[in-house]
């Protein structure tokens, strides 16, 4: 009888033994998933290293380069302590202030500025350059979250993934900044041809016709006449302008698969009896008379 009352005892010790083992087990898992490789799924998103009209940082009122992080995750994640870096053997180069966090599916933009502030944006003490380097974001206690190597850039073209958090990486027109990648993407920068204009701008007596064309002679044409530049959504060339009176167009051809090529803008004075020189200056109406940089800023 007392045998069996020892083998008993012995059992019930083993197994809570066991337990506590498969406990302390499961703890050091846990806690090395949260404080090493794969966080939290966070990416470098979208980046742009050459900004000469896409967006305009409102702090200093200007065309900054700038980086896209994206919290793929379904709640918020505290970037405080984290680090941005334009050099992988430096992976402490700028750290994220304190109070910066991530709402979850959503953006954040950091300007890369080499301002290294954090006022109504966020600055980092580096820029990117768009001759190519990289790029990298890691954890306060310098795990490698993401990164990204690239090569050359072009101005106002954005790289970013297609979807968000994928693992393709695209070429932008459109950079969207704090927002979804849903622009359309392109492979390469290659791009599309130029316009070719029937009348150069200039001072004409009369109404002319303007005629414009691009080769390959089946590419799209979209032009503006406000100043605004041209895209996909704008009036698509189909028959000559009429040009009545003082007339900006600027026109740019979509190629399929290929970058729309170089915005080409001429101004049409019509009827104006002038002794003095003209000039036209052309602008996105939102530079001239926007809230965050305009002439009444």
């Amino acid at each position: 009888m007392e045998l069996k009352k020892v083998v008993k005892f012995a059992k019930t010790r083993i197994l809570k033994m066991t337990r506590k083992k498969t406990f302390t087990l499961f703890l050091i898992i846990f806690t090395f998933c949260l404080s090493g490789f794969g966080q939290y799924q966070l990416y470098i998103n979208e980046f742009l290293a050459s900004n000469s009209t896409t967006n305009v940082d409102s702090d200093f009122s200007a065309f900054s380069d700038w980086i896209e992080i994206y919290n793929a995750e379904d709640f918020d994640v505290d970037l405080s302590g984290y680090f941005l870096t334009d050099d992988l053997t430096n992976p402490e180069k700028w750290q994220i202030p304190q109070g910066v966090q991530i709402p979850p599916k959503s953006y954040l933009v950091f300007w890369a500025d080499k301002e290294d502030i954090a006022d109504s944006c966020l600055h980092t003490n580096f820029k990117i350059s768009a001759g190519g380097e990289e790029i990298g974001l890691y954890s306060k206690t310098g795990g490698l979250i993401d990164s990204k190597t690239f090569g050359g850039q072009a101005t106002d073209v954005s790289c970013g993934r297609k979807p968000d958090g994928n693992s393709g990486w695209l070429y932008f027109s459109q950079p969207t900044p704090g927002t979804a990648n849903t622009t359309t993407g392109y492979p390469s920068l290659t791009f599309s041809s130029t316009p070719e204009f029937s009348h150069q701008g200039g001072m004409y007596g009369s109404p002319l016709q303007l005629t414009l064309s691009s080769t390959p002679s089946n590419a799209p044409i979209y032009y503006t006449t406000d100043g605004s530049r041209p895209g996909e959504n704008s009036l698509q060339y189909s028959s000559p302008i009429p040009i009545n009176d003082i007339t900006v167009i600027r026109a740019r051809v979509f190629e399929t698969g290929k970058l729309p090529g170089n915005i080409i803008t001429h101004s049409f004075i019509i009827n104006s009896s002038v002794e003095l020189p003209v000039f036209s200056i052309v602008t996105n109406p939102g530079f001239l008379w926007g809230e965050e940089m305009g002439i009444y800023v």
